[in-house]
């Protein structure tokens, strides 16, 4: 498989537009530093200076998580997931677009605008469509307990080491070794199975309740629309 072939699975800006949203009010929660079956550690240093260092995502998306956890656990005693990223907050989302799409304007100089638009989504969600400013998407990945280490995935989860790797982050990358490949496959299996949808261009990134849950899906609408920092603290329940 080429990169070319994955990246024509990914849903365009245009297909997730077309999903309409009808908000269902359900309420974030924080997501806790210890859970008997979800570890969390805070990698969103933007985030820090708006909310503190603390994560939140909606109810069902985190009781859904548990639903994954219990079942890594089932699967092998020591495994745990590990969450690393959840809500973000919409003007975090743009700033992080806009970088990207400066980048497209250098490397493309002839590209217009919707091709830049269009490359910047496989990099960084467009901020209209994009998952984690619902409360409804989350970074993950697995970590064993009892050696305190993650999971071999091939690369690791620290902003500067998948910044670095490229290319080699998508789910399926041809460059990694069958080791990672059997534990990116267990992650977005147990995922799959609680009910998430996976985005293949990142090996960590799973959303329910979104639009890109409601295109994969068929769902008639996402139910969870953008969560505006404003607005995050009558969104949330402790």
């Amino acid at each position: 498989m080429t990169y070319e072939d994955i990246e024509s699975g990914f849903p365009t800006v245009d297909q997730l537009l077309e999903v309409p949203v009808e908000e269902s009010g359900e309420p974030l929660v924080r997501v806790p530093d210890a859970d008997p079956l979800v570890l969390s550690f805070h990698n969103s240093a933007d985030m820090i200076p708006l909310v503190g260092e603390v994560m939140y995502l909606r109810k069902q998306v985190f009781d859904r998580l548990l639903g994954a956890g219990l079942e890594l656990k089932a699967i092998q005693s020591d495994l745990r997931l590990k969450v690393f990223y959840a809500y973000r907050a919409l003007e975090v989302q743009q700033r992080y677009f806009e970088a990207i799409i400066q980048k497209m304007k250098k490397q493309y100089p002839d590209g217009g605008p919707v091709y830049w638009r269009n490359m910047a989504h496989n990099l960084i969600a467009f901020p209209e469509v994009a998952g984690h400013p619902t409360g409804g998407a989350v970074d993950a990945t697995i970590t064993n307990i009892r050696t305190s280490q993650d999971l071999d995935m091939g690369v690791g989860v620290h902003r500067e080491e998948y910044v670095e790797a490229g290319r080699r982050i998508y789910t399926f990358s041809p460059e990694i070794d069958e080791v990672a490949l059997t534990n990116r496959t267990l992650l977005r299996e147990v995922m799959q199975h609680a009910g998430f949808v996976p985005f293949d261009g990142e090996f960590w990134h799973f959303s329910y309740g979104d639009r890109e849950w409601a295109h994969q899906t068929g769902a008639a609408s996402a139910i969870y629309s953008q969560v505006l920092l404003e607005d995050l603290p009558k969104m949330t329940s402790f």
